[in-house]
């Protein structure tokens, strides 16, 4: 197992080194445990003794080590979380601005265009299809009541239609029409 992790960390040398340590602590404690067990049958005092003065304390030290590396992945683990946490809240500090950001925009472009068509109407679109409908009704005696100033809009162009149709219109030549 221990070649395998040895052969996931490539990129990482100080991961490395720790991995190959651990292998040839392993190795000699597989010998250590293989010398305790060819004597424990001739003499297992001397084996008990070997277990306790030689196995153990490679045992122990591969422990010290491999909690330590645990330790230190366990601390590089929460940094990673941490800036990865720092990241998101930027990302979304980010993404909020952004969208505070086109809700303005919006809303402005919103209110210019509805002034802007507001001003081509001259009035409200409902009093404009009101006029609309009672001149194509034929009736052209209510005055139609357009903003002071305003000579360029629809409702202004709509108040002086009745007067327009009111004129006599000059006769036609005779003669074939087209």
């Amino acid at each position: 197992r221990t070649r395998q992790a040895l052969a996931l960390v490539t990129g990482n040398a100080a991961d490395r080194k720790v991995l190959e340590d651990l292998l040839a602590l392993r190795r000699k404690q597989i010998e250590i445990q293989a010398r305790i067990v060819a004597m424990a049958a001739p003499d297992q005092s001397s084996a008990i003794s070997a277990i306790s003065q030689e196995e153990t304390p490679v045992w122990r030290t591969i422990r010290e080590r491999l909690l330590e590396f645990i330790k230190v992945k366990r601390a590089a683990v929460e940094h990673s979380k941490a800036e990865l946490g720092k990241f998101t809240q930027g990302m979304l500090v980010t993404a909020l601005t952004l969208m505070v950001a086109a809700l303005a925009i919006g809303s402005v472009v919103i209110v210019w265009l509805t002034r802007h068509l507001m001003g081509q109407l001259g009035g409200e679109p409902a009093y404009a299809k009101e006029v609309a409908g009672r001149i194509s009704g034929g009736d052209l005696a209510l005055p139609v009541q357009v903003r002071a100033g305003d000579r360029d809009s629809m409702i202004a162009a709509m108040a002086q239609l009745p007067q327009g149709l009111r004129k006599p219109t000059p006769p036609r030549a005779a003669g074939p029409h087209p």
